[in-house]
């Protein structure tokens, strides 16, 4: 399901106008919903629909980080962390500033 956001601009004459944009389709391919994870190293995997300029995420509502691209995907390369339950949330960033951020992903570490 294609999505879209309202954006604001003024016109030439300093006119208010409303319009809408296709926001970024997002997902979280890794980790699944509810995964458990074991090891000293994870790479998340973001899928995005559209082109962006950049895509972060946040666990557990801490600070954004980014994620790099390759091979048609983001990535976020996460090491030193410890067991317990965690919860991912991605928002993604296109050109014209409309960002998405989708369901967050509940996932554990044991």
């Amino acid at each position: 399901m294609k999505t879209t956001l309202s954006r604001v601009r003024k016109n030439a004459k300093g006119k208010t106008i409303r319009f809408d944009v296709p926001s970024p389709e997002v997902g979280v391919d890794y980790p699944r919903e509810g995964e458990n994870i074991t090891g000293s190293h994870y790479a998340f995997r973001i899928s995005v629909g559209l082109p962006v300029t950049e895509v972060e995420i946040s666990l557990n509502r801490g600070d954004w980080k980014p994620c790099r691209p390759a091979l048609g995907f983001w990535w976020y390369d996460w090491t030193g962390f410890g067991a317990g339950d965690y919860e991912l949330q991605v928002r993604a960033c296109d050109a014209q500033g409309a960002s998405k951020i989708p369901v967050a992903r509940r996932f554990r570490v044991l």
